[in-house]
């Protein structure tokens, strides 16, 4: 028996002797290739792989077999069996002539009952430089859009044409990437799409206004909108009404002119993680601030763009917004006036990032809470050197002038994250800020400020990856009073303090 227990043949003989339905969901963990070469183990895996429900034809496909991918995939579809395809992603670089064969993979996969369509017609991009509004590229089948079971559908360069009337039901997932968007054509998806809840777009409509309207919805929480500096038309113009959504997401760059937004809850998180713009001055050697009038002029976009938002709930920037807030902040221009309980600042705490941090303090009078995650110290902001002397300063003496008491009486917690470095992981007992913070002495300058001027502040967080410490001063402060009053101690059932943290600071 044991002989038997440690022959591969037995091994094998077993798995073969698994029900099919068994068999076939092992072969979807499997890559494709590899689900297919199963058909020559036996005459019992010879048709089982063309039962799979998950089917992706790319690079991978390619470089793995050596075959190109329209061929095979007609193959596919000529032998698959199974009632039910789960996932399909297709992604090569489309010519027009290719038309009618991707419309029957298309059809194929809707006609399987497909959840999850991934269908990218510009996968090395070979038409990165092509309008998507003039160059010829795949006009979606009608069908997709009247599918009963799509509930994720992911389409880059291809043209939608709506139908009259239709159906996405299912929906909860749409992501489109360089597509020419018509004005109303977010709000006629979003409208009949009633459980969607996830809406990304990547750039679209480069070189033509951008209408983003998404339809009330109470599914439709997520929406995120993605661009690249150069491919834009900067003079462009983008529109946002989405009432319902609860997070609003830019992401990569700021490359238009104007940004209108119409309507949104005052219940939404907005983020800006706009990294990109560094990208615009460092990889392409174009200084996008290079002279005061476009250090005024992006400014100006930014506090339009944030003026938007003056209601939202919760409030996330990046390092880049910081720092063009800082350029702000020191020509003690007016400052805009936000609502938001909760604030989040990405920074490397260098020198011109202070004064946007106090001008983001001081802005938003009612915050409670505030996360400060220190970011690589890899990417500035290219400032022109006359600016430079017009409005230099010296760190230290603008953090001791600061005095923040009336904005942050509200502030109750602060957390600072660390998110990269070897400090990620101390011992319970002892704590090393220096470490921590990794160099970033004003970080720690900045933390003393919080701690002297927020006069409610109960809890002091630092969190990495792997752990987190939180320091607790309302009890302190509380014992003291009490001891100060001569007053009874606290009954037993009261919270049990842990032991002391040592914190090393050199």
């Amino acid at each position: 028996m044991a002989e038997e227990d440690n022959n591969p043949a037995h091994s094998c003989d077993a798995i073969s002797r698994l029900p099919d339905e068994l068999l076939h969901t092992i072969l979807d963990k499997l890559p494709l290739n590899d689900a297919v070469s199963t058909g020559f183990l036996s005459h019992r895996w010879r048709h089982l792989w063309k039962y799979v429900s998950t089917a992706d034809f790319g690079p991978s496909w390619v470089q793995l077999t050596g075959k190109e991918i329209v061929s095979s995939l007609n193959q596919f579809i000529c032998l698959h069996k199974g009632l039910k395809i789960q996932s399909f992603s297709v992604r090569f670089t489309y010519q027009p002539e290719m038309s009618k064969a991707v419309d029957s993979w298309v059809l194929f996969a809707i006609n399987k009952h497909v959840e999850n369509l991934d269908l990218d017609f510009d996968e090395d991009d070979a038409n990165i430089a092509k309008n998507t509004a003039v160059d010829p590229c795949y006009k979606l089948h009608t069908c997709v859009f009247n599918s009963k079971s799509l509930t994720m559908l992911l389409l880059c360069f291809c043209d939608l044409e709506l139908p009259v009337s239709f159906q996405l039901q299912a929906l909860k997932v749409l992501h489109l990437h360089r597509i020419e968007l018509h004005h109303d054509i977010i709000q006629k998806v979003t409208s009949n799409a009633p459980v969607l809840q996830q809406l990304f777009l990547s750039d679209c409509n480069r070189t033509t206004d951008l209408h983003v309207h998404v339809a009330p919805n109470q599914h439709v929480c997520n929406l995120v909108i993605i661009e690249n500096f150069f491919p834009v038309d900067h003079s462009t113009t983008m529109f946002i009404k989405a009432p319902t959504a609860l997070n609003v997401g830019f992401m990569g760059s700021m490359p238009r002119s104007n940004y209108r937004i119409d309507e949104v809850s005052e219940y939404t998180e907005v983020y800006f993680s706009l990294h990109g713009m560094f990208d615009a001055c460092g990889k392409h050697g174009i200084n996008i601030l290079f002279n005061d009038s476009n250090v005024q002029k992006y400014e100006n976009i930014l506090q339009e763009l944030l003026a938007s938002f003056q209601k939202a709930d919760t409030i996330n920037l990046c390092d880049w917004c910081i720092q063009l807030l800082s350029l702000r902040e020191l020509r003690n221009l007016k400052r805009l006036r936000f609502n938001c309980t909760t604030l989040e600042i990405s920074s490397s705490f260098w020198k011109w990032e202070l004064p946007g941090i106090i001008y983001m303090l001081k802005a938003c009078h009612q915050v409670e809470e505030l996360t400060l995650v220190l970011a690589p110290r890899n990417e500035e902001i290219k400032i022109p050197e006359d600016y430079l002397f017009q409005h230099d300063f010296q760190e230290r003496r603008f953090l001791h002038t600061q005095d923040l008491r009336l904005e942050l009486e509200n502030l109750s917690t602060v957390r600072f994250k660390v998110t990269h470095g070897d400090y990620q992981t101390w011992k319970d007992e002892y704590f090393d800020l220096n470490k921590f913070f990794n160099g970033a002495i004003l970080a720690i300058e900045f933390m003393q400020l919080l701690r002297g001027h927020a006069v409610n502040l109960g809890s002091l967080i630092f969190s990495t990856n792997k752990q987190e410490i939180e320091i607790l001063f309302k009890e302190e402060e509380v014992e003291e009073e009490e001891k100060d009053a001569a007053a009874p101690p606290p009954p037993p059932t009261t919270t049990t303090r842990k032991p002391p943290i040592q914190i090393h600071l050199d």
